[in-house]
């Protein structure tokens, strides 16, 4: 995708998610396209696997799937968590 299409498309993506980056939620200062699917593993640069993202979450994310990032963002919110005192419950 050239990068004029990539402007575009992230763009589109900023104005979709209401200006917040799609991983952390926090209002986007400087925009990155993000894979959904990393390119390592498969994932193409398009509207269906492409998400607007913060610079930090970009680089956090890296390689990793968004399934695997997601449980680690979630790991260590309850690794916090835990650490602060509260007590995580499971529920069915």
């Amino acid at each position: 995708m050239k990068a004029k299409g990539k402007k575009a498309l992230r763009y589109r993506l900023v104005q979709k998610q209401f200006g917040l980056c799609f991983w952390c939620g926090r209002p986007l200062r400087s925009a990155t396209l993000d894979h959904v699917v990393p390119k390592s593993k498969g994932g193409t640069l398009g509207q269906g696997n492409a998400v607007a993202a913060c610079l930090q979450c970009n680089a956090e994310k890296g390689d990793r799937s968004a399934e695997e990032f997601v449980r680690a963002k979630l790991a260590a919110f309850r690794d916090f968590l835990q650490s602060e005192g509260f007590s995580m419950v499971r529920r069915g």
